[in-house]
């Protein structure tokens, strides 16, 4: 059966229309931004069909993580159909991915963040019950810092969800971390961890929370864990360290920053390896290790001021134990006055916002 002309007219934008929309459930987007495009070359596009090539369109960028582009191109898909959800997601989920990958001010990271969030939020208009959008936007609210509001998120995307997901109870677990409430963190971390054995990011707060109510136990399980489920990250062993610390092993913390900076280079599992060293009178040791830290962060003012302390004592150490007699009191005083003056830095309002990264 042959078609007439205005059958042929009407079939054969279609067909293209048709083809792009299976090439986007498939996500090859530029197949399917082709297809709208010789779609359009015979037949205008309808609103409808527009509207999905310019989705296309960002979609496109966005695969080509040309996130600027993407999001112009969502915002255009939001002005045709406001009434959507998938522009305002989508150009959310750009704008998220631009402040991620691209180097900007962090001003700038901020407002765009909330601009997201604002994204998210037109979105849950027109689809209340999406717990996926929800879930994006708690996870917005956490990276804000808007803790109780992640949380109010949080718990409405597991009031809704129709399977236990250990990935909610994780992110809830982290929000009551930051809001320094532990023992709510440790249960909803607990829940995750039962949920799923081997979710790393649960056992390293989980790990956290307990070191910092004093449950050694729970937390030294926990970074035995991580140190089987991840062997070869630096961070797992630095965080031992830092619990044998706690405890008084400080040989046995010793080795666990040695495997951290034998894995991959770091000052921070040498600046800690050197605290142990102290811990230990082993000060030619600490001062090696803080030598090693000031040469890889030649800006480290904490490692600088704990070397020029460590080397004042040390000299007074060594003298008092040596054969020499009298031992001159210009070298205790020189030492008192490098102390002193290492004391005046703490009162230095400047210098005490340094906060150094050894904190567990």
């Amino acid at each position: 059966m042959s078609l007439t002309s205005d059958e042929k007219d009407y079939i054969f934008p279609l067909l293209f229309i048709y083809r792009a929309y299976g090439y986007i459930v498939l996500e090859e987007y530029d197949k399917g931004l082709k297809d709208f495009i010789k779609s359009s070359q015979i037949k205008k596009l309808n609103a409808s069909q527009n509207y999905n090539m310019i989705l296309c369109q960002g979609l496109k960028n966005f695969e080509l993580k040309e996130f600027e582009n993407a999001i112009s191109f969502f915002g255009k898909a939001a002005q045709k159909q406001s009434k959507k959800r998938d522009p305002f997601l989508l150009r959310a989920m750009a704008i998220v991915q631009y402040t991620v990958n691209k180097p900007i001010k962090p001003k700038t990271k901020i407002q765009m963040l909330k601009d997201a969030k604002k994204d998210l939020h037109r979105a849950l208009e027109q689809s209340p019950k999406d717990e996926s959008v929800l879930f994006l936007r708690g996870i917005l609210n956490f990276a804000l810092h808007r803790f109780y509001d992640a949380i109010s998120d949080f718990e409405r995307v597991i009031e809704k969800a129709e399977e236990t997901n250990a990935i909610h109870y994780l992110a809830r677990g982290r929000c009551y971390a930051c809001l320094s409430m532990f023992k709510e963190a440790i249960t909803d971390l607990s829940i995750a961890i039962n949920l799923n054995k081997d979710l790393l990011d649960a056992y390293l707060n989980r790990g956290k929370c307990a070191y910092l109510i004093g449950d050694t136990g729970l937390a030294f399980m926990d970074f035995q864990k991580l140190i089987v489920l991840e062997p070869k990250n630096p961070s797992v062993h630095i965080y031992a360290g830092n619990l044998l610390m706690t405890t008084g092993s400080y040989e046995d913390a010793t080795k666990a920053f040695t495997n951290a900076d034998n894995i991959q280079k770091s000052p921070l599992a040498l600046y800690q390896r050197s605290r142990c060293h102290v811990a230990l009178n082993n000060m030619a040791e600490a001062l090696d290790d803080l030598n090693k830290v000031i040469e890889i962060s030649m800006t480290d003012k904490v490692a600088i001021q704990d070397r020029e302390c460590l080397n004042a004592l040390k000299s007074c150490s060594v003298l008092c134990l040596g054969d020499e007699e009298p031992i001159e009191k210009v070298v205790f005083q020189k030492a008192a006055q490098a102390i002193t003056k290492l004391i005046s830095y703490e009162k230095n309002e400047h210098l005490a916002k340094l906060a150094h990264e050894s904190s567990i």
